[in-house]
């Protein structure tokens, strides 16, 4: 619900370097996963890197904070997880690349959808086990 908050908020607040740094954000993503090899902890960073820029985007300061918080701890986590070989980032970084449209094209009921989605794919992926711990 946070998620989708704050990308449908980004939407209606976003400035033009707001959007400019998520599409810079993006394609530095998509330019690790053109690699052969891809950078799995560039790319988990990449990811909180632009949650974070999204949160920027809404242009308030206490849903910048709480996306902070909730995304470093995370990344802890992310980090530890094996993807190296499957298509999650890829799908990742599509999610993220059509939310980053949404944004900056000022669709905010699309923004919070894909945020929505997004976030609750991924949930499912960890509870699935399709992400491995490696810990």
């Amino acid at each position: 619900m946070l998620e989708g908050q704050a990308a449908a908020l980004a939407a209606q607040r976003a400035k033009p370097g707001h959007i400019e740094k998520l599409r810079t954000l993006i394609k530095e993503a998509k330019d690790i996963l053109a690699q052969d090899e891809w950078d799995t902890k560039k790319l988990a960073r990449l990811d909180m890197e632009i949650h974070l820029a999204v949160a920027q985007a809404t242009e308030n300061p206490v849903q910048e904070a709480v996306h902070r918080m909730i995304h470093e701890n995370i990344l802890e986590r992310y980090e530890a997880f094996s993807m190296s070989g499957c298509n999650v980032f890829k799908e990742d970084f599509n999610d993220l690349e059509a939310l980053v449209q949404a944004i900056a094209t000022g669709k905010s009921k699309l923004a919070d959808t894909l945020a929505r989605n997004h976030v609750r794919r991924f949930n499912n992926y960890f509870k699935q086990g399709v992400l491995k711990d490696e810990t």
